[in-house]
């Protein structure tokens, strides 16, 4: 089984992190855990059909009672695709920082990045990010050494005032190159051709977004597309708040409210169906 459980039963909560850098969402499993039963899905294949296969294996025995999946970043995308192909008792989606749904909106990403670099970290930044998308041949060591740099630039722009000067990476996260390079491939493919869209417009289950004022990923790449498909959702944007709201020093109390409401609204929601 590839998950890793906190707090006690029932385990209500499921947490799905980015592809490739596994454990970046524990730091909100442990603020979650003392009032609820949470799953942090742990991923350990390199192809998108067999990870969703792995998160319905791995979520067969807990999907019996009404479930919320929270997804970061990317795992977001993994959220709606979990949901579109297990959809029973879930409750909720509850999305963070998610990034643009359509290619079209992508540039946005690079341009506010690169105003927080100097020279030689655009140059930097540039050639890992070619290395990500080309780097089929290099040894796996060498990709997860490249996944953690790029991480690393990449959050000197996401973040606002993190915490203590410290970043997402102060987690306990392994990084697995490979598996964000095979992962992603698929993912940048299905947002190039809005599949990913197809995806949230047919699944019927409630949306809640939670997004950074200045996250670099635009929160227009998601709300303008669902406004389009006519998809409901709702969603909250936080001040001070870059892409790891649990980690920001102006935003991590009023994250955790939000976090809580969305979630007691979920089962609350529940409740309401049975009377």
């Amino acid at each position: 089984m590839s998950v890793r459980l906190h707090g006690k039963p029932p385990y209500q909560i499921v947490l799905v992190h980015p592809p490739g850098i596994i454990g970046a969402l524990s730091g909100v499993a442990r603020n979650l855990s003392d009032r609820y039963g949470v799953i942090e899905l742990i991923q350990t294949r390199y192809c998108l059909e067999e990870l969703l296969i792995e998160m319905v294996q791995d979520l067969s025995s807990y999907q019996e009672q009404p479930i919320i999946l929270i997804g970061h970043s990317y795992g977001t995308w993994l959220v709606g695709l979990y949901a579109l192909k297990r959809a029973h008792n879930i409750q909720k989606l509850i999305l963070i920082g998610t990034p643009p749904l359509c290619s079209s909106y992508e540039y946005i990403v690079d341009i506010k990045r690169k105003l927080h670099y100097n020279d030689e970290e655009i140059k930097e930044f540039d050639q890992l990010n070619c290395m990500l998308r080309e780097a089929s041949n290099v040894n796996k060591q060498e990709m997860d050494r490249i996944l953690m740099r790029y991480g690393q630039l990449c959050n000197i722009a996401d973040e606002y005032q993190p915490i203590g000067n410290e970043n997402i990476y102060s987690e306990p996260v392994k990084f697995n190159g490979r598996m964000y390079f095979e992962i992603m491939r698929e993912l940048m493919q299905m947002q190039e051709k809005e599949v990913l869209l197809d995806y949230f417009e047919t699944i019927n289950i409630r949306i809640a977004l939670i997004h950074g004022q200045y996250d670099t990923h635009p929160l227009e790449g998601v709300l303008e597309p669902f406004l389009k498909r006519k998809i409901p959702h709702t969603y909250s944007l936080l001040d001070d708040c870059g892409h790891t709201p649990w980690l920001e020093i102006g935003a991590k109390t009023n994250f955790q409210m939000i976090l809580d409401y969305e979630i007691k609204d979920a089962f609350a929601s529940k409740e309401s169906e049975k009377n």
